[in-house]
């Protein structure tokens, strides 16, 4: 591989965790970071890493979205698609139970009775 090619791909790789040195010792160039520098002569700082406080910005879209109300009809629209979703994969899970008792898969069975018991607590909290 190209040496010159490596050193700036290097450089230029996002993000960069630590201060970066390119260091010359006897003729050779290293890069290395701020926690091994003392091991070679010569070095001066190509990256410096600066620790800043990221801010997540949401889109004003998502700002606003925050305190919208919803319309009792579509309120209750929403609650009855996402019951019949729960029912249908309920009625997929209890199929799957009967199917891996039949078989004797004892694992599968317990893993279906687990799903079957958080799906009818999920759909009971509907309103």
């Amino acid at each position: 591989m190209n040496k010159p090619f490596l050193i700036l791909s290097l450089l230029l790789s996002q993000p960069a965790f630590a201060d970066i040195y390119k260091c010359i010792d006897q003729g050779t160039i290293t890069i290395t970071d701020s926690n091994t520098k003392e091991n070679f002569k010569r070095c001066t700082l190509v990256t410096e890493h600066k620790a800043q406080a990221r801010e997540t910005k949401l889109p004003a879209s998502a700002q606003d979205s925050t305190n919208v109300k919803v319309d009792a009809q579509t309120q209750e629209a929403r609650d009855n698609k996402r019951k019949q979703i729960l029912l249908s994969e309920l009625k997929t899970e209890e199929d799957a139970l009967q199917h891996s008792r039949l078989n004797g898969l004892t694992e599968d069975t317990h893993l279906h009775q687990k799903n079957i018991e958080l799906l009818n607590k999920e759909i009971s909290r509907i309103k």
